[in-house]
């Protein structure tokens, strides 16, 4: 990485996480973009990055590599042509090989200029021409990347074919989710400031851009179990009629079930989705086999509707934990209506974004992150979770991190500065630089 170190970060399949850590400049950040790159193939920003060769291995055996010659430059140690080579390579055998010549930004943008409405805007952002919109590239190439590579293979003359397709289908099982240092605003739409100007970006705080994100997944949730609900309650005359009544059921197994729904329906209705009342209550005195037959099989009916919300509601419980363990003060409840919101514990008024401490932001926001937007599977990429962060909140971040991996299927590569971070996990570090054989 940059010309000089050679870093070797090893992370073991029972890990959870692993640290590293390292003085200012030996490239910490820039080796979590570029494994963010060389996994999602975003050969334009690889260019970007200097380094020499970058390999993936993992454990089935298989390396991903991207290398490139280098030189002296005025400015530093910079890339000697344009060209990356991509191998895949499993033991001695070379499943694929390519030189990309030009860049992804050359066929690709040309293609999205030509074909789409996006237009360059500065840096990495590009611009809807006809609604404002601004996103980053990337999201672009998730967004057309597959109508870019089927143009291709209909004979047009893409870039998207100089990536052979045994590089492009295992690159699509690695999972890679990159959380960059910059992290408390969100760029939104572009907005005219005057007729002669440029159009300039909209920006809010990620906390309120994250309340809408959270409404709107619960109305996907409710959407999706509206559907489970019609369906069930049309079939379940038909469905009573049909199937003989189980034999193994009993009472005590039917009231169970019963009380189980009946804290999950309180859960669900802290929340809005549903309403906590059940429809009625089981009667005191034993039940006869008609009716034992008709509760189990409504039984059976809620926990199929009650499902749709199992891992909204598990993602929501945790991150009201671990973050309202966190603020003084004030807390963070979630509801269907209004999405995320902060309230005063000492009155209950709402509280607006702004109005959290910028360490607030961050810790509310990583963990949102980590549990929304990640993911199951992912490697999630994390540049200095200090940031802002209280000491004692430093010290139980990773904590955190394993109650979320676990929930959540994540595996994380942190980097940080902090000795407060690392706390005890010192076993778990990899320590990058000139000191880092000491």
């Amino acid at each position: 990485m940059l010309g000089v170190f050679d870093h070797v970060i090893d992370f073991p399949e029972s890990w959870e996480f692993v640290i590293m850590y390292g003085p200012n400049g030996v490239g910490k950040t820039k080796l979590l973009e570029a494994a963010d790159a060389l996994a999602k193939l975003s050969t334009a920003k690889l260019k970007r990055i200097p380094f020499g060769t970058l390999e993936l291995q993992f454990s089935d055996g298989t390396t991903l590599i991207a290398s490139r010659d280098a030189e002296k430059t005025e400015t530093g140690v910079g890339p000697k042509n344009g060209a990356l080579r991509l191998s895949l390579v499993r033991g001695d055998a070379v499943l694929a090989d390519a030189t990309v010549e030009s860049g992804e930004s050359s066929d690709f943008v040309d293609w999205l200029i030509a074909t789409t409405t996006w237009q360059p805007f500065e840096e990495d952002l590009w611009e809807d021409t006809i609604d404002g919109e601004i996103v980053p590239f990337v999201e672009l190439r998730q967004r057309y990347g597959r109508r870019f590579t089927t143009g291709q293979r209909s004979g047009e003359p893409l870039f998207g074919g100089r990536i052979p397709e045994p590089i492009r289908e295992f690159t699509r099982s690695i999972g890679t989710h990159l959380i960059e240092t910059q992290r408390l605003v969100t760029v939104l739409k572009s907005r005219s400031v005057a007729p002669d100007r440029r159009r300039e970006p909209m920006t809010r705080t990620t906390v309120a851009a994250y309340s809408e994100d959270l409404k709107e997944r619960l109305a996907k949730v409710l959407a999706q179990n509206s559907r489970t609900t019609q369906q069930l309650d049309r079939t379940f005359p038909r469905r009573i009629l049909e199937r003989p009544a189980p034999s193994d059921v009993d009472d005590e197994m039917i009231r169970v079930k019963y009380q189980q729904q009946s804290e999950l329906r309180e859960q669900l209705a802290g929340i809005a989705v549903i309403g906590g009342e059940v429809d009625l209550p089981l009667p005191q005195r034993p039940l006869v086999e008609w009716e034992r037959h008709v509760l189990w099989t409504s039984l059976e009916d809620t926990d199929a509707k009650l499902s749709s919300f199992d891992e909204i509601l598990s993602k929501i419980k945790l991150l009201e934990d671990i973050v309202n363990r966190r603020f003084l003060g004030k807390r963070i409840m979630v509801n269907a209506e209004q999405g995320l919101t902060i309230r005063a514990d000492q009155d209950g008024r709402p509280l607006s974004p702004e109005s959290l401490s910028s360490g607030e932001q961050h810790e509310l926001i990583l963990i949102y992150d980590f549990l929304f937007n990640a993911q199951p599977g992912t490697t999630v990429l994390l540049d200095e979770p200090e940031i802002s962060l209280h000491v004692a909140w430093q010290q139980q971040f990773l904590n955190d991190i394993v109650r979320i991996s676990k929930l959540s299927s994540l595996r994380f590569i942190v980097a940080t500065h902090s000795p407060q971070i690392i706390h005890k996990w010192w076993s778990r570090t990899v320590q990058l630089g000139p000191d880092a054989e000491e």
